[in-house]
């Protein structure tokens, strides 16, 4: 008889144990469900950023490509000589993009006014690109170009009566510009600043004359 008695109670410890069991199991299913919800949100998350920015890396690379492109048919090249003279010198090409120059350097910055050709052409010999604009150039377009310049071996300043907007130079070479924001502006910058076209390229662009030192001065320099 006490056995008989004790079926109903194990029968219920099964019911509930069964029962217990398919608790856990849905639990053990939504917690699955939920790890895929959040492993896909942050798998889109993370393409969300990553695509777009292999998508602006391509282009970006594409336009750079385009631009030195570009740049080895636009750029114009000249064969100057290199020599120490003193005095106001007269240069075939404006800006000039070599020659005799002064023996002193001009001192690689940003000038809100025009500098001695004879000095910057020194620091063109030296590595240096030099950057010249239109005295009227709007001034957010200033702006640009002064964000544009490498931290080193680049002069930036206004030039009269320039044949475009823009004119970059370095030794031997030139390229015009109708606008500040030209892609080739920067492959000419990342070419020719302390380029193999330079003669003495690494040699000082600093220590020199700021720009108000007297050309008829073959020595004595200005600390800027």
């Amino acid at each position: 008889m006490a056995a008989k008695k004790g079926r109903p109670t194990e029968t219920r410890a099964a019911r509930r144990r069964e029962k217990l069991a398919e608790i856990q199991r849905q639990q053990k299913r939504k917690e699955r469900l939920r790890n895929a919800l959040t492993g896909g949100a942050v798998a889109a998350a993370v393409i969300a950023i990553i695509v777009p920015a292999i998508i602006v890396s391509q282009r970006s690379r594409a336009e750079s490509d385009r631009a030195s492109t570009a740049l080895a048919s636009d750029v114009q090249t000249y064969t100057v000589t290199a020599g120490h003279e003193i005095g106001e010198l007269e240069y075939e090409q404006a800006p000039p993009v070599g020659g005799n120059h002064n023996p002193v350097w001009l001192n690689c910055g940003i000038y809100d006014v025009p500098v001695p050709s004879e000095n910057a052409v020194h620091s063109m010999e030296h590595g240096a690109a030099w950057v010249t604009y239109r005295p009227d150039l709007a001034a957010s377009e200033v702006d640009e170009l002064r964000a544009a310049m490498p931290s080193s071996y680049a002069i930036l300043s206004p030039f009269p009566d320039l044949p475009s907007p823009v004119v970059a130079s370095a030794w031997g070479r030139q390229l015009m510009l109708d606008s500040t924001d030209d892609p080739r502006l920067e492959a000419f910058l990342r070419e020719y600043v302390q380029g193999s076209q330079a003669p003495e390229p690494g040699a000082s662009c600093s220590g020199g004359s700021d720009g108000s030192l007297p050309l008829d001065l073959s020595g004595g320099m200005v600390q800027r």
